[in-house]
């Protein structure tokens, strides 16, 4: 179970071998690593609770081919010298196929020269977009790249604005902490928002693991947005909400978040202002997978509602895809090359199509946007489909 493994894990950089529901001799073996006890722990605790659920699930389903997906976890504290070795000591295992997580830009980016040098594939959901255009060997995303991400969330601004709900070329501001991730996605936005005609007045920014931006809050108001684009951490909210509150931001602006900030528990906490959460893959009260997470989750013990789980989960479910296209006596090698051509709507958790190729390693074709009625998530406006 994962609340034990994280347990274990506190004020270390490594954990052994997690065997979900079996596994042995003849188990698939994967590498998993975030930060569980770091800065963004909360994220990287939610995120391997998706990985944790989805493969205690696909175990539970007979695993692939007939063989269990066994994780060996690592917890990278999101440093750069603890990612370090933590990579090495997974990709100096011989029988791991390839390493899934990292929820730090930070990590990523460290760790790229190890994939390259052990031909050790790395999934993640943060590597920043100089890694991914163009895309590198051994280098893959689950999620929208950064840069498309903001773009993506200008153009569903564009939506309101054609609605009716923001006036035309509206005034957008922008409130991040600070990584080489999110310094991409406002890239993206500004970018975009000079295309679609809107406005953007103000960038506030601080340093990542911040407990105040009453400064960056009061600058925001003063420059009087219609809009507000935001990339904060989940566990951010309540003080981002409260310092909005003082410094007056106005309660019905809207706002909209990046992927990580579109958790059920980010959006109940964001309740008295519309907000709208970048979607990369349907949690909606309608998803065809609804049932089945809500079940995996409960097998693993973990909260489905929070933070990176979705984007874990469907970690989860892109390597249970990439294994069943490398078949039985797959190795490190085959993995890599099964990735390369990996094809998938992940069961219709993904929104349009999922699919790596030697050209593109960041998969994703189409994103939604969401929101929080009475105590269900439903999509907002309609999907936005990624320039590629």
């Amino acid at each position: 179970m994962l609340a034990g493994l994280v347990a274990a894990c506190v004020g270390a950089s490594a954990c052994g071998s997690s065997s979900s529901d079996g596994g042995g001799g003849d188990a698939f073996h994967v590498g998993a690593m975030a930060d569980l006890t770091g800065p963004s722990a909360q994220v990287g605790r939610s995120m391997m609770d998706g990985i944790n659920a989805a493969v205690k699930g696909i175990n539970a389903r007979g695993g692939v081919a007939g063989r269990k997906i066994e994780l060996t976890t690592r917890d990278d504290q999101n440093a750069q010298a603890t990612g370090v070795s933590g990579f090495r000591a997974l990709m100096g295992q011989k029988d791991i196929l390839g390493v899934i997580g990292v929820n730090s830009s930070f990590v990523d980016s460290t760790v790229v020269p190890l994939v390259k040098q052990s031909k050790t594939p790395l999934v993640s959901t943060s590597f920043p977009p100089e890694l991914l255009n163009p895309p590198q060997a051994g280098v893959y995303n689950v999620v929208a790249e950064p840069e498309a991400q903001g773009a993506a969330q200008v153009d569903f601004l564009s939506q309101l604005v054609r609605s009716g709900d923001l006036p035309k070329n509206a005034r957008v501001a922008i409130l991040r902490f600070d990584s080489p991730l999110s310094q991409g996605w406002a890239a993206g936005a500004k970018n975009q928002a000079k295309q679609d005609g809107l406005d953007v007045v103000t960038e506030q920014s601080y340093a990542l693991g911040a407990t105040d931006v009453s400064s960056q809050s009061i600058r925001l108001a003063g420059a009087h947005p219609d809009a507000i684009l935001l990339f904060v951490l989940p566990s951010e909210a309540s003080m981002v909400v409260n310092a909005f509150n003082n410094a007056g931001v106005k309660s019905d602006v809207p706002m909209v978040g990046y992927f990580a900030d579109s958790s059920k528990e980010f959006l109940e906490q964001m309740k008295g202002r519309p907000y709208y959460g970048l979607a990369d893959y349907n949690f909606t009260s309608d998803s065809p997978l609804a049932a089945q997470i809500e079940a995996d989750a409960r097998r693993a013990g973990v909260n489905p509602n929070g933070g990176l789980f979705l984007e874990g989960y469907a970690l989860g479910l892109m390597t249970r895809a990439a294994l069943q296209q490398c078949g039985k006596d797959c190795d490190r090698a085959s993995f890599a090359k099964a990735l390369d051509g990996l094809s998938t709507d992940l069961d219709g958790f993904a929104f349009g199509s999922f699919a790596f190729s030697p050209d593109d390693h960041v998969g994703i074709s189409d994103v939604a946007f969401v929101k929080l009625e009475g105590d269900k998530v439903v999509q907002a406006g309609d999907p936005v489909s990624l320039a590629r």
